[in-house]
């Protein structure tokens, strides 16, 4: 039994799910899951559901996936991964049934709409440390998107059962701005993968033969509100780049933001290849990289538990700030080297191995990495079960 419905019909249907959610009984076994938009499989809450689903015998439990992709939702049944169609009427019942419900970005990623009032238990399992200002920072505001949006957005915020945080600072940053003190540093799911190669949904190494390079270059700038006036590398560059990383055996592989429109300037070459359509979750490749090229992105935070050289490549620096910007003083917060053109790219690629073995960077990644991670093993599922497990009424 499936459901037709259209985009402002989806509230109507929010609404009739709260208010069964007061009268249909949660079994405390059931977990749900889902991701962005209720489109993809990844992010901390894919890496919580295969721990629930390689441990639900020993642990009693039923974890599900919810989707409204249907594609995913047959790709993932025939891997015997338990999931429900979004639009259906198992999806229905399910959301009223489980006793904790977990995403990776928007609520609507495991519901109908971007809120879900009710009788839920609401996990907020985060897609990246607050790194960049959002729309709840003074600071830095969207379009008016209504003040009664804006009410039930916050009423909202504050309700959630647990909202996850990997660091001191960042629960700090997320109690502020979400107003809601059920912030616990309890690490990432995700990050699990990153101790643990056992743990790899999808192995990259094979599937681009990354074996066969010396050296495998990740570029992975984030996501921007306004398309930056500036591109990152010339065309001139890029062919001088390949040749260099031919010559030694390297590639690099580009990952944009799933929401990024890709510039075409970074196009296919001999050993500079565009995965972003082939890749979802970017543990599962970082763990067989060498080296990281990104500008703003939150994905640093991650990328510093390999302990593998970083670039920072702000080459819109003034237009990004304008803006967005980060919660922090970005020269000073972060690392380095910081590239100031391609050229310098070019360069620190050239010297990663000697500027990243000398004492003082050490000091400097090393102080980052302990500030910006509580945890450094494949525990942060089992930190994360435990919790909620323990927080059942």
């Amino acid at each position: 039994m499936g459901f037709s419905v259209l985009r402002y019909e989806l509230f109507f249907l929010n609404v009739i799910l709260a208010f069964f959610s007061y009268f249909v009984p949660k079994k405390k076994n059931l977990f749900l899951m889902g991701s962005k938009d209720a489109q993809k499989f990844y992010g901390n809450t894919k890496y919580f559901f295969l721990y629930l689903c390689k441990n639900r015998d020993a642990f009693n439990c039923k974890p599900f996936w919810i989707t409204a992709n249907k594609k995913l939702f047959n790709s993932l049944n025939e891997k015997n991964l338990p999931t429900v169609y979004l639009y259906s009427f198992k999806g229905f019942k399910t959301i009223l049934q489980s006793y904790y419900i977990l995403w990776t970005h928007g609520i609507n990623g495991v519901s109908y709409a971007a809120n879900l009032p009710g009788r839920f238990n609401l996990v907020q399992t985060n897609h990246g440390p607050t790194m960049k200002k959002l729309y709840l920072d003074t600071e830095f505001k969207l379009p008016i998107i209504g003040s009664l949006h804006t009410y039930l957005m916050k009423r909202g915020w504050r309700s959630w059962h647990t909202v996850l945080a990997i660091s001191k600072p960042d629960k700090e940053d997320l109690v502020k701005k979400l107003q809601n003190k059920n912030v616990y540093v309890l690490g990432y799911p995700r990050n699990d993968v990153l101790f643990n190669r056992e743990l790899v949904f999808e192995n990259f190494e094979k599937k681009f033969s990354l074996d066969k390079y010396k050296k495998i270059i990740l570029y992975c700038p984030t996501y921007r509100d306004e398309p930056s006036r500036k591109r990152p590398f010339s065309r001139t560059f890029l062919d001088k780049l390949n040749d260099y990383l031919e010559k030694n055996n390297y590639i690099l592989l580009t990952k944009f933001h799933v929401d990024e429109k890709i510039p075409d300037l970074v196009e296919n070459r001999s050993r500079i290849k565009n995965v972003t359509s082939e890749v979802e979750d970017l543990q599962d490749l970082i763990i067989y990289s060498d080296l990281l090229i990104t500008d703003y992105s939150s994905l640093v935070f991650d990328y510093v538990l390999i302990d593998k050289p970083i670039i920072f490549y702000p080459y819109d620096y003034d237009e990004y700030f304008q803006h967005r910007g980060t919660v922090y003083d970005y020269y000073n917060e972060f690392p380095g080297p910081f590239a100031k053109n391609e050229e310098d790219v070019l360069d620190l690629i050239q010297n990663a191995d000697n500027f990243f073995t000398q004492q003082d960077y050490q000091l400097k990644f090393k102080k980052f990495k302990k500030k910006h991670n509580e945890y450094f093993d494949d525990k942060n599922c089992e930190r994360l079960y435990r919790h909620l497990i323990q927080n059942q009424i």
